[in-house]
């Protein structure tokens, strides 16, 4: 009888109950979740990159503007960002995101990359506010909760990454369990 494997769990045999490949998909897990927290450091530096590329052409300047959106930005007075910028931005790396995890189903992208984009992006907002206040950042990150772009990016990119599929006519059902 043929085995019954979900993701990230090793496969059990229908017939005799019992476990085998675990290593294996320890393994593929592990890859998974470096594969993952590549993507997510990739994307941020390039989100922060284009949005700043953007801000400097003056490009989609429309809508409200989102504070912190450019955190190393803030004492220029240009970290707040318009809402079309920040999206069109962070959309854009997070197709590329999505993309570039496209072999997992969707549910398991959004539920990896979502906490780590956030966790990144929150991290270089309290970093870049901790450099520019001279503050320890470990003061900063128990005093000072990030602005509204940190949530505004990392909801933007994760549901921009949820976009890509898988290839259609993909019927191999191990592709990265």
């Amino acid at each position: 009888m043929a085995d019954l494997q979900t993701w990230g769990s090793p496969a059990i045999s229908s017939s005799s109950g019992r476990r085998h490949g675990g290593g294996r998909s320890l393994t593929r897990s592990l890859l998974v979740a470096l594969a993952v927290g590549l993507v997510a450091v990739v994307t941020m530096v390039a989100g922060f990159g284009w949005l700043d590329a953007l801000r400097a052409l003056g490009a989609l300047h429309v809508g409200p503007r989102v504070p912190d959106a450019l955190p190393l930005r803030r004492l220029a007075g240009t970290s707040a960002q318009p809402l079309l910028r920040v999206v069109v931005a962070w959309a854009s790396v997070g197709l590329g995101a999505g993309a570039a995890l496209a072999r997992l189903p969707r549910l398991p992208r959004l539920a990896l990359l979502t906490p780590a984009a956030l966790a990144l992006i929150a991290l270089a907002s309290e970093l870049a506010f901790a450099v520019e206040e001279t503050e320890g950042l470990d003061a900063v990150l128990s005093t000072r909760l990030p602005g509204p772009g940190v949530i505004v990016e990392a909801l933007v990119l994760a549901l921009a990454a949820s976009v890509p599929g898988r290839r259609h006519g993909s019927t191999d059902p191990q592709r990265l369990t």
